[in-house]
């Protein structure tokens, strides 16, 4: 009966003789995860071996549901030898959506200071340095991920995540939407109002958006009042809800600011996988002529790609903003 409490008290001893050992390198491995539920969690690398996964159990648990269960391991090669630079490799442990490191998918991959690894949605920085130069790396890797005015995430993001959908999507023969809008009359609205109050407006348009999302769907800032939401697991009837549903939220939605409501209206463009794309930038090149034909249709509208042309679907007149 007294295993139990002699192997705690063991392991709690090797723990600690483990983590001076790494507190007394001059440069130590940490990990920073930037995920929906907990950003910037920092992990010091305190063990040989970490599994990383959507299983509570893993060293280091997930909240991605398009996350595997034991997704990918990593192993501090070089753990024991207390002088040497460290050496972190990661391995793919056969999971459904693939490891990434810095956009490029890998089985068996040793990391770099800076790297950036893509487990599922969940962002994880691999830094090797000091306490003192940590916490500034913290914060430029923040920023290299998201977008500094709206919070969400940014181009480079979704350059990364369109991709590895993409492939995923192919690869298992499962459903994918990419929707993409803009602000209809944006330059005319920041020429009006001024550009304070244009951020004003992208930052709560972006906190509208996030209401209107499933929690598997992937929001960016595309670029200036252009945002994209990639939507795995998703038919291009359902895409068409979800971006009708949206068109609608910001058409109704008042924007309060300095004693004035200000209403907004937006353009949107949806591309399915199914419309015969080769790769994901074709893909993306469809949901944003589709976007530009809604805005030429005259805007706040959904106008959805097919394989050979775009599909106009609703006449709303008036896009545009107002006070």
């Amino acid at each position: 009966m007294t295993a139990g409490p002699e192997k705690t008290i063991f392991d709690e001893a090797v723990a600690d003789q483990c983590e001076e050992t790494i507190q007394n390198r001059a440069q130590r491995p940490v990990l920073i995860v930037l995920d929906e539920n907990e950003a910037n969690r920092r992990i010091p690398v305190l063990k040989r071996e970490l599994i990383l996964g959507r299983d509570l159990m893993c060293d280091i648990a997930l909240h991605d549901s398009r996350c595997s269960r034991r997704h990918a391991r990593m192993v501090y090669e070089n753990f024991n030898d207390p002088v040497a630079s460290p050496l972190v490799r990661v391995h793919d442990l056969d999971s459904t959506n693939g490891t990434f490191v810095n956009g490029t998918r890998v089985s068996d991959h040793l990391l770099q200071d800076r790297d950036k690894i893509l487990i599922g949605s969940s962002v994880i920085g691999f830094f090797l340095r000091d306490e003192s130069e940590l916490a500034v790396d913290q914060r430029l890797f923040q920023l290299a991920s998201q977008d500094p005015l709206t919070g969400l995430s940014n181009r480079g993001v979704f350059d990364v995540e369109i991709k590895q959908e993409f492939d995923r999507a192919i690869r298992y023969g499962r459903r994918l939407a990419l929707v993409m809008f803009d602000i209809d009359h944006f330059k005319r609205f920041n020429d009006t109002y001024g550009h304070p109050v244009g951020d004003f407006v992208l930052r709560e348009l972006a906190a509208l958006i996030q209401t209107k999302v499933r929690g598997n769907d992937i929001c960016t800032r595309y670029g200036g009042e252009e945002f994209a939401i990639i939507l795995p697991e998703t038919s291009r009837e359902g895409a068409l809800i979800q971006a009708e549903r949206l068109r609608e939220a910001v058409e109704h939605h008042s924007f309060e600011r300095d004693g004035h409501t200000l209403t907004l209206t937006i353009s949107v463009g949806i591309a399915s996988i199914d419309g015969g794309y080769r790769s994901a930038e074709e893909m993306i090149n469809a949901a944003d002529r589709a976007l530009y034909s809604a805005k030429a249709g005259g805007r706040n509208k959904v106008c959805i790609a097919s394989e050979a042309h775009v599909v106009d679907l609703g006449d709303k007149t008036g896009g545009g903003f107002a006070i």
